[in-house]
């Protein structure tokens, strides 16, 4: 008894586990075409493109697919930063998939970034190339304390960056760090474009993007999404820190936090999986109880019989 007892109060903990532990990867800029009439077939459409990044992306981080479905030409690019983790790839991707479904349910082409991947598709018979996002910016409200060294630092570590990341080596990708200040202070910064353009483009993308937060961004942090790459900074290791859960707000479009359609249905599947072993494990017990007591019972129906015959032979 205590034996299953045990199984089912392990089932249930993992059960808890997997429905309250689910990181997030913040949205940081995002932009659609206009809906279309035939929503609920576009819709559909935009399943059936994103599964197939998804699929491709999630074992290599990158991958571009050109998708037909009754006779329009999608074509698509899912990847993620080369620095992230394959479990966090893997997040990232299905919280790309949920938030384009959910921002983006109607539009035949949608160009969005996150904080560790990046996707977009288009409808290639309509459209010629993928659409921009009109540079984005943000800035944290902190002032850093000294803000002279900290505005020097920085411009020498966007300049790093600017110069690294068209390298071949880098593939479209640099991260950075440096230090000013007495106090020890650290600033660290991320480049990334995607790796459907040239080293040339990403180059000159990224230049654009740092000059934007030089105008928008001297404080202690910022993020700018410039169309085919995003450059980013802060006083802290952003880059190596999954996001924490919050909630998610139906009209945030920058940094809104969106949980994963995936990870939902495998949290269920999950529940599913222990709800049915959980049962198979109290009819086994029952049928062991049950088939213990009709034992019992037969023996002492037998021993009985046994008592009554030698009765009748003593007499």
């Amino acid at each position: 008894m205590a034996f299953f007892l045990s199984i089912h109060l392990l089932l249930f903990l993992l059960l808890f586990n997997s429905s309250t532990t689910s990181p997030l990867h913040p949205l940081l800029a995002l932009n659609c075409t206009s809906p279309e009439p035939q929503s609920i077939k576009i819709n559909r459409f935009t399943k059936i493109i994103l599964d197939d990044l998804s699929a491709k992306a999630t074992p290599t981080r990158f991958a571009t697919s050109p998708t037909i479905v009754q006779l329009n030409h999608y074509k698509g690019l899912m990847q993620c930063r080369l620095g992230l983790s394959v479990s966090d790839c893997i997040l990232c991707i299905g919280t790309a998939r949920r938030a384009v479904i959910r921002h983006c349910p109607n539009s035949e082409a949608i160009t969005a970034w996150f904080d560790g991947c990046c996707v977009y598709y288009y409808n290639h018979k309509k459209i010629s190339h993928p659409i921009h996002i009109a540079k984005l910016s943000e800035s944290k409200p902190t002032h850093a304390k000294d803000l002279g060294q900290f505005s020097s630092a920085l411009n020498t570590l966007l300049l790093q960056l600017r110069a690294s990341v068209s390298l071949a080596s880098h593939q479209g990708f640099y991260q950075g760090d440096i230090v000013y200040g007495n106090g020890g202070g650290k600033i660290y910064a991320v480049a990334e474009c995607v790796k459907s353009v040239s080293a040339k483009e990403c180059e000159t993308c990224v230049a654009e993007a740092i000059n934007k937060l030089y105008d928008c961004c001297a404080k202690q942090g910022g993020v700018v999404a410039a169309g085919s790459c995003v450059v980013q900074f802060d006083s802290y290791k952003f880059y190596s820190l999954r996001a924490s859960n919050a909630d998610v707000s139906d009209s945030a479009e920058i940094r809104s936090n969106v949980h994963d359609s995936n990870d939902t249905g495998n949290r269920n599947d999950i529940k599913k999986k222990v709800i049915w072993t959980w049962c198979a494990g109290v009819a086994c017990f029952a049928g062991v109880v049950v088939a213990t007591w009709l034992l019992r019972r037969k023996i002492v129906n037998t021993a009985k019989v046994a008592n009554v015959r030698e009765a009748s032979f003593d007499e």
